[in-house]
């Protein structure tokens, strides 16, 4: 039944960010770069965003995941203009992660339990995505200064 709720919310709020940034599914679905019968999906509460999806909303149109999961606070980060949410120059992900950095085989025992668990709780992925984005915000300075560092 929480899931069932989960996900008709997510598909709602979906459907008000695709309507507050005036565009279509299609458009949507490719500035996510997900299909659009995915996205579809999605925003008609048959399935809920995968975790790429997630942080597209976060990264690229400055969406609150606190307000998209939990419903807390504001859907944008900063109340900004919906034309500066639409960055589209940041980098993808998988641009931003090492080569070989999330192969299983160099991680603890830890780690590993916790991707298996994120895969297959949908809700804890969620949780945790919501709490690295507020840490990256509440401290910028020093997300800024480890990446410099890993970049050298």
């Amino acid at each position: 039944m929480i899931a069932k709720n989960l996900t008709k919310e997510m598909a709602y709020k979906l459907r008000k960010i695709r309507q507050t940034l005036n565009v279509s599914n299609s458009v949507m679905a490719a500035k996510l770069r997900i299909g659009r019968s995915t996205y579809n999906r999605n925003e008609e509460g048959q399935t809920l965003p995968g975790t790429l999806t997630l942080f597209r909303l976060g990264n690229y149109f400055n969406i609150s995941l606190d307000w998209f999961v939990f419903n807390r606070g504001s859907m944008f980060y900063q109340e900004q203009a919906v034309e500066n949410e639409k960055d589209t120059n940041k980098e993808e992900p998988e641009r931003l992660v090492p080569e070989g950095f999330l192969a299983l085989q160099n991680l603890g025992d830890d780690i590993k339990e916790l991707l298996e668990s994120m895969e297959r709780i949908p809700l804890l992925r969620y949780e945790v995505l919501v709490l690295f984005h507020k840490f990256k915000k509440e401290n910028k300075g020093m997300m800024e200064e480890v990446m410099s560092d890993k970049k050298e």
